[in-house]
């Protein structure tokens, strides 16, 4: 007699999208009264993965029709009202003929059913192959985030799996604390009193070396928001956009972060798209972004914009100093911080992203390492930007010396 086999849903391995497309076409052409009789492995393999049945047990299909039915209930829409019908899992219709169902259907979407056949339904069992498959991963990860609280171990596939999701946080991470800190060392710099025989303009009527400064912050933070809303927009289409981190919280935090930073912005949601286009087209390069917003009239208008906007933050605080595990200064730690400075909430938000995804990693990062954490250094960005001798100071120095 075999043994029996004890793998855990972890281990089970899903089908391909495409596999369960072909099944799901299947099922619904025979009909879901005849789905005892149709061959199912795909099916029956998001079944095991999602626990609506143990891995060693058999799919009975009632257990297949509920996996359907809970994952085409949940589904908002057009979508969830043309599947269920294509299915027939609405109130009377499992007897009702695939052909039927299908004539319905296309009346629901006020189309052809040679139309509907051809564009709509195929669509539509696509999309629920995806979310089958989403909810299974969704589940996985979350009873591996369950082992992760037992400190036990996982599986190697899993584990790679966690490290590709954090790879994507990280390259939204970059350009999120490029951005705070930018923005932060903007106003940093419009509150300094110490650069030397300053003026408004220089005689050459140039702005002075601190409003350069200041110019320049901007624009390096606009570049930073621009590359924030590429690598958001790679990790809807790489990962759809789901949020798998140790904690339901953590998850929250994260997608409320990211929602808070494009809408602190004074930018709307045509002029980001304007820059998530001209910061591809740059490969991610700062210089060539900078040259194209220079040269473009509607990035030049939404570039003044920006920096018209950040000019209107009055705060003030103690340069360089941290308040708990802040990475920028933010309202609630510095009096001087306003709740209601849009600039300062949008860098608050930023500062809320890193940390949490700074926390998911270290929570899972001991399935990779054997050796522990180094101690974080605690100087701040404006620390370092403070101890460094300025470009802008130096230029000035340097054109002083030879007019005398």
């Amino acid at each position: 007699m075999d043994e029996p086999d004890h793998r855990h849903p972890l281990d089970v391995i899903l089908p391909t999208q495409s596999d369960l497309v072909e099944e799901l076409r299947l099922i619904r052409r025979s009909g879901i009264a005849l789905l005892a009789r149709q061959p199912r492995p795909s099916l029956e393999l998001c079944a095991r993965a999602t626990g609506h049945i143990q891995p060693t047990e058999d799919a009975s299909s009632y257990v297949l029709r509920s996996l359907l039915a809970e994952t085409i209930g949940a589904t908002q829409g057009h979508l969830g009202d043309i599947l269920e019908i294509l299915f027939g899992l609405g109130p009377g219709m499992a007897l009702d003929s695939p052909a039927e169902l299908r004539r319905e259907a296309a009346r629901v979407v006020g189309l052809s059913v040679d139309q509907f056949r051809r564009v709509q339904e195929l669509r539509a069992i696509e999309q629920l192959a995806e979310l089958i498959l989403q909810n299974a991963h969704s589940h996985r990860m979350r009873l591996a985030r369950l082992r992760a609280d037992l400190r036990t171990p996982i599986g190697t596939r899993l584990a790679v799996e966690w490290l590709k999701r954090f790879e994507a946080y990280y390259r939204i991470w970059s350009p999120a604390s490029g951005l705070g800190s930018d923005l932060s060392a903007r106003q940093a710099t419009r509150l300094e009193s110490h650069w030397p025989d300053d003026e408004a303009e220089t005689p050459d009527g140039h702005p002075s070396s601190q409003q350069r400064a200041v110019d320049d912050y901007g624009r390096w933070a606009l570049t930073h928001f621009a590359g924030l809303l590429v690598e958001e927009r790679r990790f809807e289409t790489e990962l759809g956009g789901l949020w798998l981190l140790p904690t339901a919280q953590a998850e929250n935090n994260v997608a409320d972060a990211m929602q808070a930073i494009r809408l602190e912005s004074p930018l709307d949601e045509q002029d980001q798209s304007c820059l998530r286009q001209a910061m591809s087209a740059s490969g991610g390069e700062m210089n060539s972004f900078l040259k194209t917003v220079a040269l473009d009239p509607t990035l030049r208008s939404i570039h003044d914009e920006w920096q018209a906007w950040a000019d209107c933050c009055d705060c003030s605080w103690t340069v360089g100093e941290r308040v708990g595990r802040e990475m920028f200064p933010i309202s609630g730690n510095h009096t001087g911080i306003s709740s209601a400075c849009d600039l300062h909430n949008l860098i608050r938000e930023c500062n809320n992203y890193c940390l949490t995804i700074d926390d998911g990693w270290d929570e899972i990062s001991d399935w990779y390492r054997d050796v522990p954490f180094p101690a974080r250094t605690n100087v701040t960005s404006e620390q370092r930007f403070a101890q460094r001798i300025s470009p802008w100071a130096m230029h000035d120095k340097q054109r002083t010396g030879q007019d005398s």
